[in-house]
């Protein structure tokens, strides 16, 4: 390998691309019955023309607490970021926007930014 070579693999790479891909499910469960205690319709209506047993629903959960939690899985992932990463900053937008998200990690739970 010549030095030119050597040179372009050590390099950072330039451009973007897809690293990983991370999901985040909140942990409410809401079955057909319970659904139908709410709306008018039924679980054997629902089953029959769409197939869905369960949905999950983010009651407690912000749109941001969705958001961070899969984007830590996309990273965790990706082999990016170690479980002991002091912290990562994590900004995002979409319907709202929550720019300039701090996660602390456990090894960082101790210490300010």
């Amino acid at each position: 390998m010549t030095a030119s070579q050597q040179n372009a693999a050590q390099a950072p790479a330039r451009g973007s691309r897809i690293v990983g891909v991370g999901s985040y499910q909140p942990d409410r469960v809401l079955s057909n019955d319970e659904l139908s205690r709410i709306v008018e319709t039924s679980d054997e209506w629902i089953r029959t023309r769409v197939g869905i047993e369960t949905r999950r629903v983010a009651d407690t959960e912000s749109f941001a607490d969705v958001a961070i939690g899969a984007g830590l899985d996309a990273l965790i992932r990706s082999g990016q970021l170690p479980p002991d990463s002091p912290v990562l900053l994590f900004g995002f937008g979409g319907g709202f926007s929550y720019a300039g998200q701090v996660i602390r990690t456990p090894s960082t739970a101790d210490t300010s930014c």
